[in-house]
């Protein structure tokens, strides 16, 4: 009877510290960029930023939140972006600045204040930005003009002008062969 007891005081003293250790109240999680999780190639100049509020208390809600978008996954001022506190519960908010670049990685987390006006952070989350715009496309720079034409519309690559079967498969070739390059530099980054 005494080896029952002791085992039993032994396993309560055990799982004292887990049974201790409290759960935080709140915090942001699901981090959504364009309703994407850490997306690859975002075109929108405004994309949208979305949250969930991780808090099982009853009567849980947001107060207020920030939002700071940074090049630097280490910069807690958010050069890009700052938004400030905002007394809201919005949990979907527009950037709305303008100064996003092409083909940049922009860091992005939140904090929010709960109903007892305590503030919880985020994990830190990413997007990158593609082309933005087709002025910074320069890929057709590689082409000749004939192929240049033909991709147009504004010559028929049926024409006997030197365009032929064989031309069309190697710029084909080609297009293929860039797109593996970039697809796998792209699966090269992730990693």
């Amino acid at each position: 009877m005494k080896k029952i007891y002791l085992v039993t005081a032994l396993a309560c003293c055990a799982l004292q510290p887990t049974l201790a250790q409290k759960q935080e109240e709140c915090k942001p999680v699901n981090l959504h960029c364009d309703h994407l999780i850490n997306p690859l190639g975002i075109d929108n100049a405004n994309p949208r930023l979305s949250w969930m509020l991780n808090d099982a208390r009853q009567g849980a809600r947001q107060t207020a939140y920030q939002i700071i978008v940074s090049t630097d996954s280490l910069n807690e001022n958010g050069e890009i972006w700052n938004s400030g506190k905002k007394e809201s519960d919005q949990i979907l908010v527009t950037y709305p600045e303008k100064n996003l670049q092409p083909f940049t990685k922009y860091y992005w987390k939140v904090n929010v204040w709960d109903k007892d006006g305590k503030k919880a952070t985020s994990d830190i989350n990413s997007f990158e930005t593609g082309m933005m715009g087709m002025e910074n496309w320069q890929g057709a720079l590689l082409l000749s003009s004939t192929i240049r034409q033909t991709i147009s519309g504004e010559r028929n690559p049926s024409d006997s002008d030197g365009l032929t079967s064989s031309t069309t498969v190697r710029f084909r070739r080609l297009s293929w062969m860039l797109w593996k390059s970039m697809v796998k530099r792209k699966v090269w980054r992730i990693w």
